[in-house]
């Protein structure tokens, strides 16, 4: 079955071209966007909207993973994916994307000009896909430097050119 997420728009720009838009608000609603928790024992993860943060936050634990799906409904040309973490006090999480929900690529993270972190990936070729899933980890190494055992992310982004 075939979901559009709560922040998700899809708009028909004319002349078989296609935009898919999608943005959290920060708000509880963005928690029902998340396609599936998954953890190294079957448990349930602990994954849950988190106000302090305005975002999505995780037991930095047991491999923990969040994975949102972003289905497109129309061949997708070109897209980009924006993720802001939660915070600095936060485990450092780690961010990758994937067709098919196997075969994942790390998105890098950068340092912008007011000295946050962000993720933020260009994908030039999309393959005519119709989905793609994007999984926020968490880096282990960054676990003993923090005090807080969480991470998360603020906000999501992703667009998408498409042809419609």
């Amino acid at each position: 079955d075939t979901k559009i997420l709560s922040g998700a728009v899809i708009q028909d720009l004319g002349a078989g071209n296609g935009f898919y838009s999608y943005e959290t608000n920060g708000q509880p609603l963005d928690f029902l966007d998340i396609f599936q928790t998954i953890n190294s024992d079957d448990s349930e993860p602990r994954v849950y909207y988190d106000s302090v943060a305005g975002g999505i936050s995780a037991g930095a634990e047991k491999d923990n993973s969040i994975i949102y799906r972003f289905e497109t409904i129309y061949p997708m040309t070109k897209a980009r994916i924006n993720v802001e973490p939660a915070g600095e006090a936060f485990v450092t999480p780690l961010i990758y994307y994937s067709f098919d929900d196997q075969n994942w690529s790390e998105i890098k993270k950068e340092i912008n000009t007011s000295s946050a972190t962000m993720f933020n990936q260009i994908l030039e070729k999309t393959d005519n896909h119709t989905q793609i899933f994007v999984k926020i980890s968490y880096d282990k190494n960054d676990l003993l430097a923090k005090s807080t055992k969480l991470f998360g992310i603020r906000k999501i982004k992703f667009y998408a050119n498409l042809k419609i």
